[in-house]
């Protein structure tokens, strides 16, 4: 699995963990959430490279990747009828286990903040947004917070994968306080301290 990115809460510490994994897995690049989601040249697969200071910094940082980058996806009722209006290849039936609405918004797209006020205004829209990628989303920190006020719940067709958390030992030792923030299975690779 090719790994595109490494998202870190400073551009520094980024390039470091990029660095560090670069022999090992090619040029990944480095980004903070934001040069991240301003990138759309860059891949979905990605490792997140927590703070290496403080256990209660990577904490936070990995809540705030969970907030604005790990969106599920939709269904795969909602996905295949999706793909249906999109007329784009529906793969095979598999099963289902998500519950959940069976109706949804689709934005495809950019959304921007008049976009998403025009869209909260009106009442017969479900609260179940879907995007094409996290990355076409243009909220401000402030925006997305109105946004998530108003029962939104973002889905991606598309959605980020994270191949790794990559971090020192002391992230290791904290595993069960991290483990709940990343999708289940998510490996730690070591880098060095």
């Amino acid at each position: 699995m090719s790994v595109s990115a490494v998202i870190a809460p400073t551009a520094a510490r980024a390039r470091r963990a990029a660095g560090a994994l670069g022999p090992v897995h090619g040029d990944l690049l480095p980004r903070t959430i934001e040069g991240f989601l301003e990138d759309r040249g860059a891949g979905l697969s990605v490792v997140v490279a927590p703070d290496a200071e403080s256990i209660d910094a990577s904490l936070a940082f990995l809540r705030d990747v969970r907030r604005r980058i790990l969106w599920p996806p939709p269904s795969a009722r909602l996905r295949d009828a999706i793909a249906g209006l999109r007329d784009e290849h529906v793969a095979a039936k598999h099963h289902d286990r998500q519950h959940g609405s069976l109706s949804a918004f689709l934005l495809e797209g950019d959304v921007t903040k008049a976009r998403a006020r025009r869209a909260l205004e009106r009442h017969d829209v479900s609260r179940d947004w879907i995007v094409e990628d996290v990355r076409r989303v243009r909220l401000d920190a402030a925006a997305h917070a109105r946004v998530a006020g108003a029962g939104v719940r973002w889905f991606a067709l598309h959605p980020v994968e994270v191949v790794a958390l990559a971090g020192e030992t002391g992230l290791a030792r904290a595993r069960r306080k991290w483990v709940g923030l990343v999708p289940p299975g998510t490996p730690l690779w070591t880098l060095r301290e």
